[in-house]
C-alpha cells in the first residue's frame, strides 16, 4: 500500500512567487513587499507567505491598485 501525500506549500521562493503570480521577478517582488509577505531568513534567503499574497490579491480585485 502506497500512501500519496498531498501539501500547499505555505511559503514560496522568488521563482514560486513569480510563477504563482505569472509575473517577472521585480513584479513580483513588488507585489511581495506590498503584501507584507515577506520572511528573511538569514542573509541571503527570502520566502513570501502565500497566504498573505492571496489575501492581497483577493483584496485588489475588490478594486485595489498594485
Amino acid at each position: 500500500m502506497k500512501t500519496e501525500i498531498n501539501y500547499s506549500p505555505i511559503t514560496v521562493d522568488i521563482r514560486g512567487l513569480q510563477s504563482m503570480l505569472n509575473l517577472g521577478k521585480n513584479k513580483a517582488m513588488e507585489i511581495g513587499n506590498k503584501a507584507g509577505a515577506v520572511i528573511h531568513l538569514g542573509s541571503r534567503r527570502t520566502l513570501y507567505s502565500v497566504e498573505k499574497i492571496k489575501a492581497y490579491m483577493d483584496g485588489l480585485t475588490e478594486g485595489g491598485e498594485v
